[in-house]
């Protein structure tokens, strides 16, 4: 996967990532996507959590679960204004005062419909967010939903593809012929250093390089310079000590700082470069690059 950049999206579900974002770090992670509204309602979710996303130095998104219909007071389903949801969409972003750097993204899934999605209803909603962000927005969801709805125009908005498939066995459906970013697996976890804990995130790809991503995140030619020149250092306060050499592979060890390590074997390349190490008699494999083990 050395030509894709991965991304995490999160929503209210994760909680509290405190103890997560070295993790994020550590496996690669460049761009963190929050959901921010539903509907006609809002998370203050996205305002809290927002802020901490870009301290820690990622690439922040947002995006926007739509809604078809939505119960009134009288509990009957109504038809949710698509310029009232894209409203509460940008206002909640402007009102909470930390900007994207990713293009605003529009949700589009059965889940919460249940009595359809309609094609005019949706793509109002996406000139809407576009007229008011003033960015050509992202579409999320997955093949079947799409290829029911979906509409030739809607080409030109990136595609956001959840599909948990491997790579070979994608399905782009059309108006598109290729994917942004693709969402492959809501079952990856994390476990924090010292806990039992598995938490289970939203894995994606973003289609490019990271230099790549920077220039979709409209950030400027100059900053995109300055960012390939400089490639910022996030050292890391572990590794992770691994059984393969593999980001996904299992029962693996947090090493601290200082710890020892003999390298017993050259480097090996697979969706990153590792060294071959020893650490307490046991056999295993950590990252080789350079910003995180030049600091242990």
């Amino acid at each position: 996967m050395s030509n894709y950049t991965l991304i995490h999206d999160i929503s209210n579900w994760q909680g509290y990532l405190s103890k997560y974002w070295q993790l994020f770090k550590d496996k690669g992670c460049k761009a963190i996507i929050i959901k921010a509204t539903e509907g006609l309602a809002y998370y203050n979710y996205w305002k809290e959590t927002a802020p901490i996303v870009k301290e820690q130095g990622f690439l922040l998104g947002s995006y926007h679960y739509y809604r078809q219909h939505i119960q009134n007071a009288e509990g009957q389903w109504v038809t949710c204004n698509q310029k009232k949801q894209a409203e509460n969409y940008y206002n909640w972003i402007v009102k909470c005062g930390v900007k994207p750097n990713l293009p605003p993204a529009l949700d589009v899934e059965p889940g919460n419909n249940p009595y359809g999605i309609s094609s005019d209803g949706v793509e109002s909603c996406l000139n809407y967010i576009e007229q008011l962000f003033g960015r050509t927005p992202m579409i999320y969801s997955n093949p079947s939903t799409l290829k029911s709805i979906a509409k030739d125009s809607w080409k030109k908005y990136p595609l956001w593809l959840a599909h948990y498939v491997d790579e070979k066995n994608i399905i782009i459906p059309k108006p598109w012929d290729k994917w942004t970013i693709w969402q492959f697996s809501d079952k990856i976890t994390y476990t924090p250093p010292n806990s039992t804990a598995k938490k289970p995130i939203d894995h994606n790809w973003f289609n490019g390089s990271v230099e790549d991503l920077y220039r979709f995140c409209e950030l400027g030619e100059q900053e995109v310079e300055k960012y390939i020149k400089t490639k910022p250092n996030m050292p890391a306060d572990f590794l992770r000590f691994r059984n393969r050499p593999l980001l996904y592979s299992g029962d693996t060890l947090a090493v601290g700082r200082n710890v020892k390590m003999k390298v017993v074997g050259g480097k090996v390349k697979t969706d990153i470069e590792y060294w071959e190490v020893e650490l307490d008699g046991y056999r295993g494999f950590v990252s080789a690059n350079k910003d995180y083990t030049e600091v242990i």
